[in-house]
């Protein structure tokens, strides 16, 4: 058998299937493809440096006022431990106070108990006061002892004791002393 050779023809049905396919699919890419984007994928990238220019310069900004209110707050924190050292010294200066207040009502009490006794006291000796000046009220006002006037119950008498006056005459000495106090029987006697 012989085989009958069939041509080939070059534009068929299924070549021209095929370029329409294919030049469909480069329409559907054209179409779906956005081809201006480019230049809105430059406008949006200078939109973004700008904006970004912007956030940096804010971002300076807020730098710059966190450092302002970081020293702010520091010096805020020293003033706050400068006043509580205050209120520490004035607390303890405030127990110091307190402890010398009731240190010094307790020496008010001791103070009026002692100025009680005392004012007491110098009822007492007035009150004894009185009663001798009542007594040396009925002596008489020239009342002497020796020549010498005396309101009281004890004279003093200095006696000389150098070697003069004790190798001859202490003997006479002594019993004149006697004498005179035996004059007057009111006056203590000590020797």
């Amino acid at each position: 058998m012989a085989r009958r050779r069939r041509s080939v023809e070059v534009f068929s049905l299924s070549f021209l299937d095929c370029i329409c396919c294919g030049f469909g699919a480069i329409i559907l890419l054209l179409v779906l493809t956005d081809y201006t984007r480019p230049a809105k994928i430059e406008a949006s990238r200078v939109n973004l440096q700008a904006q970004l220019r912007r956030l940096q310069q804010q971002l300076q900004i807020i730098r710059g006022e966190s450092d302002d209110l970081e020293r702010q707050l520091q010096g805020r924190v020293e003033r706050l431990q400068r006043e509580r050292q205050k209120l520490e010294h004035m607390s303890a200066d405030l127990s110091s106070l307190q402890g010398q207040y009731s240190a010094s009502r307790q020496e008010a009490a001791v103070t009026n108990t002692i100025e009680a006794d005392l004012v007491s006291a110098r009822q007492k000796l007035s009150a004894q006061m009185l009663r001798v000046l009542k007594e040396h009220a009925n002596r008489p006002a020239t009342e002497a002892i020796g020549g010498i006037p005396i309101d009281s119950e004890y004279v003093i008498f200095i006696i000389d004791t150098s070697a003069s006056m004790t190798r001859n005459h202490w003997d006479v000495n002594l019993a004149i002393v006697d004498e005179i106090l035996g004059m007057y029987p009111h006056i203590r006697a000590c020797r």
